[in-house]
């Protein structure tokens, strides 16, 4: 585009000098060479626009056709609908890296308006940051996570490569309702849930647990002292004095509790499969009833 410009310049420069040339030999009166040479910027004046509108037309078809042929490639990707030969051409296409792991992501269309969400993904440096819709929500992959501001919450799929993303996109979806479910906002990494999206993809498990370890404790503010005791006892390895620590009371505050809870429910923390169900029970109930107790962190 700048190089056509600037021969249309040249060649409105030769045109006015062979014009004034002409005229000093035919004796033509400057008036009139100032009306021609008027009329002939004027006409070069409109094509250069005319040129341009088209140009910059034409180059907002091409980026629109680009974002959809991306959008597309996307939403193969992470389906899993994409053969190897047109993964291998998709790869090289929009510049991928073959040998490169990438995070699948995912989160609520109603986090931000698309170009506000795009922009959320572009200033963190990320190299390749492709975005579809995919079932209502806003779904891609990135070569790195991406950290957001704000209320919005963006979910994240362990690293895989692109032959693999399907996975690490329904991990990032399992992370998403998890994440949600608890009323976590900003970016959540499915590695950090740990076992929370089994708890939460398991309903009937979790609700039998709480029916075993946490309904016998009644409701309450004694019964809520209880689970956060509990949490914080298991969360520290099963220690009295950390968790008196944590919970800023005394050993023997915590040694009482714990056997209250052992008596109301009738187990032994100490055996490690009990322990583990009770922590499920915890964090199920924790789940369906957010902001029921204060429950410190067990993850």
């Amino acid at each position: 585009m700048e190089a056509l410009l600037r021969a249309w310049r040249l060649a409105e420069r030769l045109h006015l000098e062979t014009l004034s040339a002409v005229a000093a030999e035919c004796g033509a009166d400057d008036a009139v060479l100032f009306e021609i040479t008027r009329d002939l910027l004027e006409l070069v004046d409109d094509a250069t626009a005319s040129f341009s509108d088209a140009h910059h037309e034409v180059e907002r078809t091409r980026a629109g056709h680009d974002r959809i042929q991306r959008a597309e490639f996307t939403r193969a990707v992470l389906a899993g609908t994409i053969s190897a030969t047109e993964l291998t051409l998709g790869i090289q296409r929009f510049g991928l890296r073959a040998d490169a792991d990438y995070r699948a992501f995912r989160a609520r269309a109603d986090a931000a308006p698309p170009t506000e969400f795009d922009r959320l993904l572009r200033p963190q440096g990320a190299d390749y940051a492709f975005r579809t819709v995919i079932d209502g929500d806003y779904a891609g992959f990135t070569d790195r996570t991406i950290h957001i501001p704000g209320a919005a919450l963006l979910a994240f799929g362990p690293p895989r490569p692109l032959a693999e993303a399907p996975r690490s996109f329904r991990l990032a979806g399992r992370a998403l309702a998890t994440a949600a479910a608890l009323g976590h906002t900003g970016t959540c990494e499915f590695d950090s849930l740990g076992l929370l999206p089994g708890v939460a993809a398991d309903p009937e498990l979790g609700a039998e647990l709480v029916r075993r370890y946490l309904a016998p404790l009644g409701s309450g503010g004694s019964a809520a002292t209880l689970i956060d005791t509990v949490t914080a006892y298991l969360d520290t390895g099963m220690r009295i004095e950390a968790t008196a620590q944590r919970l800023i009371v005394h050993p023997n505050t915590v040694r009482y509790r714990i056997g209250r809870f052992e008596e109301l429910t009738g187990c032994d923390l100490r055996r490690a499969h009990t322990g583990a169900q009770v922590w499920w029970a915890i964090q199920y109930d924790r789940l369906v009833r957010p902001g029921a107790t204060n429950f410190a962190s067990a993850n």
